[in-house]
C-alpha cells in the first residue's frame, strides 16, 4: 500500500531513542520520561496531536511517580501537555493543568532564590519569567471564557514580583482576596503586569495588564488590556519625557485612561508597577477631559507588590530614632586628608560588609559639579529635626563619606543629597545629556580589576550587572579614580553602587531620600522591578525610598525636601507629607519638571 506523500512522519531518530531508553533504562525512569516529550513535541509538530498527548501524558505519569508531584520537572510536563491543549483551542482542558504548575514553580522558587547570588537570581527570575508569560499569553486567549483566569494571575504576580528581593522572609502565599479584605471604601488595588506574547512561538509583541481590586469585587479582578506595549515603552515613553517641560495629554491617554474608566468612586489607589510604568510618574499625567493633572485627582500609593497591603503594619508618623543626613561632598580631596577623615569622620548631631570595589575609572574623566544648594538643603532639614528634638547627624563636605553610609547601623531616615546616575549597557545616545557630567555616561566603562570575591569570572556579565552600573558619588570620588597609585588608599573609592548598596544595615530604617538626579533609572527587569540603586537599597531593608525619574531642578528640589520634611515632621505620615509638598511645589511651578520628578515607593 502506497503511502501518502502529504502524511508527515516521525522523526525516526525521536523513536528509536525513546525505544533504547525503554529498553535499557526501563519505562520508570526520568531519562524514558524525557524521550517521550521529545517524540511528543515532534508529533505535536506534524498536527498528530493525540499521539503527542499519549506521549506527553506517559511523561507526566513517570515523573509523577519517580520524582512526586512537587518536582519543577512535573510541572514542566504539565506545562509541555497545557501547551497541546492550547494550539487545539481547547482551554478547559490546560487551565488546571496551568494552575498546577504554576503553584508547583512558585513553591520551589521560593526556596531555590534564596540561595543564589544577586547574578544567580537575575538568571533564575528570567528563566522563570518565560514560565509565566506564557501564562499570561494563555491568559490574554481565554479569559472571556474563563474569567477566574484573572484571580490566577493576580495571585501569580504576588508571588512572583517579590521573589528576588532576599529580605523579604515571609513565604506566605497571599491571594487577591487577602488584598481585597484590606481595602477600605473608594480605594483599589492595582496590579500591572508587563507581557511578551507567546503564541506557539515568542512573537514581538509586548502587552500590559491591569489587574484591579476594589472592596466590593466579587468573583475575580476586574481585567484591562493595553495591547500597545511596544508603543508605550517606545514612542509614547519617549514623547513623555519630552513634554515633561510643556503641555501632555496624550500621555494621559495612552497610560492611564483604559485603567481610569474602571475607577468610577474610586479616591485612592494602590499601585505595583511594572514595565514602563517605573519609569513615568502617574502623578504629572494630565487629564485631558478635566485639564487635571492624576495627583489632583487620585491619591496614588507605589508599593513593590500589593500584598503590601496584608504585610504593612499602620504606617508610622514622626520618625523615632536617630536619622543620617548627608549632603554636598568634596568630590576632590587628596589621599591624605581623604584617610584622615575617614578614620574618624566628624558630624553636626542633634540631641559590617562586604567589601566591594566598585570603581569606574573613567570617573577621572567626569567632572562634578559642586551641588551648593545641597549643603542648603541637608541644612534645612536637619535644623528641622533640631526643631522636632529629633536625633540626627549632619554630615557635610569632605565628611560626607563612603564609610559614614557603611558604618550607619538602620538610621530612621538616610537623606543623601548629591549626584547619583545609571550607565546604560547600550550604545545608544541618551534623550538629554545630564548636565552635571563633563561627557555621556553611555561612554564610560568599568575598570574590573581588583574585583576579588565577585561570583563570577565573567567580565562581560560584570559589566552588563545594572547594579553596577548605578549609583552615588560621594566625597574623594574624583581623587580616587584619577589616582595612578590606589594601593595607597585606605579608604572606600567614593562611589556607592547599587550592588553595594544591597548590603548596607537598612532593617529599621524608614525611609531612604536619594534627593539627587536619575536615583529611580535603572534596568527594568520585567515582572521584578528596577535593578538599580532602588532595588539595592529594597534589598537593604528600608521599607520606603524617595528617588528622582530624571534630572531635578536644584532650587525645586531643596524647596520640595524642606516642605516634605515640614510636613512629615510635623506629625503627617510620610506619603501624606509627600503629597502636601508635591502640591504645593505645583503650585508655584506650572509642568511637571519641577514638582513631578521624585517618586515614592514602598510602604
Amino acid at each position: 500500500m502506497k503511502i501518502r506523500e502529504n502524511i508527515p512522519r516521525p522523526n525516526p531518530l525521536f523513536l528509536e531513542a525513546k525505544n533504547i531508553k525503554e529498553e535499557v533504562l526501563g519505562k520508570k525512569h526520568p531519562d524514558y520520561a524525557n524521550a517521550c516529550n521529545n517524540l511528543a513535541f515532534c508529533y505535536q509538530d506534524q498536527g498528530l496531536y493525540e499521539k503527542a498527548e499519549a506521549l506527553f501524558i506517559e511523561a507526566i505519569d513517570i515523573r509523577a511517580e519517580v520524582l512526586g508531584k512537587n518536582h519543577t520537572d512535573y510541572a514542566l510536563s504539565c506545562n509541555n501537555l497545557t501547551g497541546l491543549y492550547e494550539r487545539q483551542d481547547k482551554y478547559a482542558q490546560a487551565q488546571p493543568l496551568y494552575f498546577e504548575a504554576s503553584q508547583i514553580l512558585i513553591e520551589n522558587g521560593k526556596s531555590d532564590i534564596a540561595r543564589l547570588s544577586e547574578i544567580g537570581k537575575e538568571k533564575y527570575s528570567k528563566t522563570l519569567r518565560n514560565k509565566f508569560e506564557i501564562y499570561n499569553s494563555f491568559v490574554l486567549k481565554a479569559y472571556r471564557q474563563i474569567p477566574v483566569l484573572s484571580a490566577w494571575i493576580y495571585d501569580n504576580s504576588l508571588a512572583f514580583k517579590s521573589q528576588p528581593l532576599a529580605k523579604d522572609t515571609d513565604k506566605t502565599c497571599y491571594t487577591w482576596t487577602d488584598i481585597r479584605q484590606k481595602l477600605q471604601p473608594g480605594e483599589a488595588a492595582i496590579e500591572i503586569i508587563r507581557t511578551e506574547y507567546y503564541d506557539k512561538e515568542w512573537t514581538d509583541s509586548v502587552l500590559y495588564i491591569a489587574l484591579i481590586v476594589k472592596p466590593d469585587t466579587k468573583d475575580q479582578p476586574e481585567i484591562v488590556i493595553l495591547p500597545n506595549g511596544n508603543e508605550l515603552e517606545g514612542r509614547y515613553l519617549a514623547y513623555y519625557r519630552n513634554h515633561i517641560k510643556l503641555s501632555d495629554q496624550l500621555s494621559f491617554e495612552q497610560y492611564w485612561q483604559p485603567i481610569a474608566e474602571k475607577l468610577s468612586g474610586i479616591h485612592k489607589v494602590y499601585l505595583s508597577a511594572d514595565g514602563v510604568y517605573h519609569q513615568i510618574n502617574l502623578n504629572t499625567l494630565q487629564n485631558p477631559a478635566t485639564n487635571k493633572y492624576l495627583i489632583e485627582e487620585l491619591e496614588i500609593h507605589q508599593v513593590g507588590s500589593t500584598k503590601d497591603l496584608v504585610k504593612v503594619k499602620k504606617p508610622s508618623t514622626i520618625p523615632q530614632g536617630e536619622s543620617l543626613v548627608m549632603g554636598r561632598p568634596k568630590y576632590d580631596l587628596d589621599a591624605q586628608t581623604h584617610q584622615q577623615i575617614a578614620q574618624n569622620p566628624s558630624a553636626t548631631r542633634g540631641g559590617g560588609e562586604e567589601d566591594f570595589s566598585t570603581t569606574v575609572e573613567e570617573l577621572a574623566n567626569v567632572y562634578f559639579r559642586d551641588l551648593v544648594g545641597t549643603e542648603i538643603e541637608t541644612q534645612e532639614i536637619f535644623n528641622l529635626f533640631k526643631s522636632k528634638n529629633q536625633k540626627a547627624a549632619l554630615y557635610l563636605g569632605a565628611n560626607a563619606l563612603e564609610e559614614v553610609i557603611k558604618q550607619a547601623q538602620s538610621p530612621k531616615v538616610l537623606h543623601i543629597a548629591t549626584h547619583g546616575f545609571f550607565f546604560a549597557n547600550n550604545q545608544k545616545k541618551p534623550d538629554e545629556k545630564a548636565p552635571q557630567f563633563s561627557r555621556e555616561a553611555e561612554d564610560l566603562d568599568f575598570d574590573v580589576a581588583g574585583l576579588q570575591g565577585f561570583k563570577t569570572t565573567n567580565i562581560q556579565e560584570l559589566k552588563s550587572n545594572p547594579m553596577m552600573r548605578s549609583g552615588i558619588v560621594l566625597t574623594g570620588v574624583s581623587t580616587y579614580a584619577k589616582s595612578k597609585d590606589k594601593e595607597k588608599y585606605d579608604t572606600e573609592d567614593g562611589f556607592l553602587s547599587a550592588y553595594e548598596a544591597q548590603n548596607l544595615n537598612l532593617d529599621n530604617t524608614d525611609l531612604v531620600v536619594l534627593s539627587a538626579c536619575q536615583t529611580g533609572q535603572g534596568d527594568v527587569q520585567y515582572g521584578e522591578g528596577v535593578y538599580g540603586l532602588q532595588r539595592g537599597f529594597q534589598q537593604a531593608g528600608a521599607k520606603a525610598i524617595l528617588m528622582s525619574l530624571w534630572s531635578v531642578d536644584d532650587k525645586a528640589t531643596q524647596e520640595l525636601m524642606t516642605e516634605f520634611y515640614t510636613q512629615w515632621l510635623s506629625g503627617k505620615t510620610k506619603r501624606e507629607a509627600f503629597k502636601l509638598a508635591q502640591e504645593k511645589l505645583k503650585a508655584e511651578y506650572k509642568y511637571p519638571f519641577y514638582w513631578g520628578a521624585f517618586v515614592m515607593v514602598g510602604e
